[in-house]
């Protein structure tokens, strides 16, 4: 090959090749080596230039929870028989059941002390809010409001007045990292699409229910001429439907710079995730009644069908760019982070003021929602066997094998 493109070998020259690796080894005279180092650049210039992509998603995701506070009960008691005092009263906060508190009075089932001191402080999921959209989805999974739990209760009994207090106290952290490495390999000026994704199939659309006139209903039934006739109910059925991928997206775009050591990359990087279902039905109901003697006594609400229509509700988080880096380095992508800050200060007025007595009567919370994604992404050029291009010459040549002895009679 070398020989018809005019390269010389005279006696004692030789060329070998080897493919595994890409490497030509030439030996001959300083000007014909010239001559085929120049005939190398040449056809590597004109070869396609290709690009190895690889990309790193971290997903870090922390939620950090702190409350302390505390619950008071107590009794009615007396001061000189004159002046009487007691705790208040639930109003509309949690109520004051047995469940919440450890010291019970066997004969009534009651709690030691009755009558709440803290009620209006709030605790659990109770003081923490969730946005409007979390709210609603985690309403959708039948999500309820809890109280932290008790840790340390006492108790005290002085003749008639009784008092019971109970810590609350909670101390939670939560972190979830999440990591994803897709590799690609495509040619300079080409976009190639990485995809690290769950196809997530949903309804688009739902028939009406069918629900037939309801003049009058017994239970579910309807009366008619003809007798007692059972309510045949069509719900709303899923008809068409849509695919969504849900996960890791990458579209890049290499372009190998004209100096052959830069690279530039159009990037875009995108993750979606499916955080639940809103149903945007209602039940429809109809009057159900009881008769006795035909005449009707009362009426009930009957729900003949729920009429669930649900659609998803996905989070998306994308971005656009355009960036030049060394061929080989790595260009890391921020700045997607989202933190949520809450805290809550409940206390008893007055009381919760006094110093060092004061802490007794307040209940306090702290929460911090943190979630930051990071991609890194390193373009490296490749040759068309796999090899990075600026591998040094060395580790390219072939093993030396080891010289066997002289054969000696």
């Amino acid at each position: 090959m070398l020989e018809t493109m005019g390269a010389a070998f005279p006696p004692g020259a030789s060329a070998t090749f080897w493919p595994h690796s890409g490497t030509l080894i030439v030996r001959n005279t300083q000007d014909n080596l010239d001559f085929v180092d120049a005939l190398v650049d040449q056809a590597n210039a004109s070869a396609p230039k290709q690009v190895e992509i690889e990309s790193k998603f971290v997903e870090i995701n922390q939620n950090n929870l702190k409350e302390l506070g505390f619950d008071w009960l107590l009794g009615p008691f007396s001061l000189n028989g004159k002046v009487f005092g007691s705790g208040g009263t639930a109003g509309n906060g949690v109520p004051t059941s047995a469940q919440n508190f450890p010291f019970v009075d066997p004969a009534t089932g009651n709690p030691i002390g009755q009558n709440p001191v803290t009620a209006g402080n709030r605790s659990g999921n109770l003081a923490i809010s969730a946005n409007a959209l979390d709210a609603l989805l985690a309403g959708a999974t039948g999500g309820t409001s809890v109280v932290a739990p008790g840790i340390f209760g006492l108790a005290g009994v002085f003749t008639n007045p009784q008092f019971q207090v109970v810590i609350r106290a909670l101390n939670q952290k939560k972190g979830i990292d999440l990591l994803s490495a897709p590799k690609v390999t495509t040619k300079s000026g080409q976009r190639a699409i990485i995809e690290v994704v769950r196809e997530f199939r949903y309804p688009r659309t739902y028939t009406q229910p069918q629900v037939p006139s309801i003049s009058s209903t017994t239970g579910t039934s309807i009366i008619g001429g003809g007798g007692v006739v059972p309510v045949v109910v069509t719900p709303t059925t899923p008809q068409d439907w849509e695919t969504r991928n849900t996960g890791v997206t990458l579209e890049v775009e290499p372009v190998v710079g004209g100096d052959g050591n830069t690279i530039d990359l159009n990037l875009v990087p995108q993750v979606v995730e499916f955080e639940g279902f809103i149903n945007y039905g209602s039940p429809i109901n109809a009057v159900g009644v009881n008769t006795v003697g035909g005449v009707i006594t009362t009426s009930v609400p009957v729900e003949l069908t729920p009429n669930v229509i649900n659609q998803p509700v996905f989070s998306t988080r994308k971005v656009t760019t355009s960036v030049s880096v060394a061929d080989g380095q790595t260009v890391v992508l921020g700045g997607l982070m989202r933190e949520d800050v809450q805290k809550t200060e409940d206390k008893v007025p007055i009381i919760g003021d006094i110093p060092l007595i004061g802490r007794a009567f307040r209940s306090n919370v702290e929460q911090h929602n943190k979630k930051n994604l990071i991609i890194f992404v390193t373009a490296r050029q490749i040759t068309t066997y796999g090899a990075p291009v600026e591998e040094d010459e060395g580790e390219l040549l072939p093993p030396e094998l080891p010289q066997v002895p002289a054969y000696k009679k």
